[in-house]
């Protein structure tokens, strides 16, 4: 529904069903369901509850979770600002292979 491939395009339904798929423990659903609050697409834009999704993530070890989360820590977005930690997330998220916090961490350590 996110994407509309074979059904209208809906981002309502695709939060209900990242809720869901949340729910059985789908961590890559819960970063999804982050980047909805984050960008309030198919709810309001809520960034404690986007915060809150990115840390479930990453506790269940995604990657793409911890360098959100990390993101989130770095900006104060959500939750109030730790560098330290944020930098300590994006650097394991990097080490695990997410090359977007590679990058990242390359320009937030300058």
């Amino acid at each position: 529904f996110a994407r509309g491939t074979g059904v209208e395009q809906s981002w309502e339904q695709a939060v209900e069903n990242y809720r869901l798929a949340v729910s059985g423990g789908d961590e890559d659903a819960s970063w999804k369901l982050g980047d909805c609050y984050n960008r309030g697409l198919g709810v309001e834009r809520n960034d404690v509850s986007a915060f809150n999704c990115y840390r479930r993530s990453a506790l269940a070890g995604s990657f793409i979770g911890m360098r959100k989360m990390a993101i989130a820590l770095l900006d104060g977005r959500g939750v109030r600002q730790d560098r330290e930690t944020g930098l300590k997330l994006l650097r394991r998220a990097a080490e695990g292979g997410d090359d977007n916090a590679r990058f990242l961490l390359e320009q937030k350590s300058e």
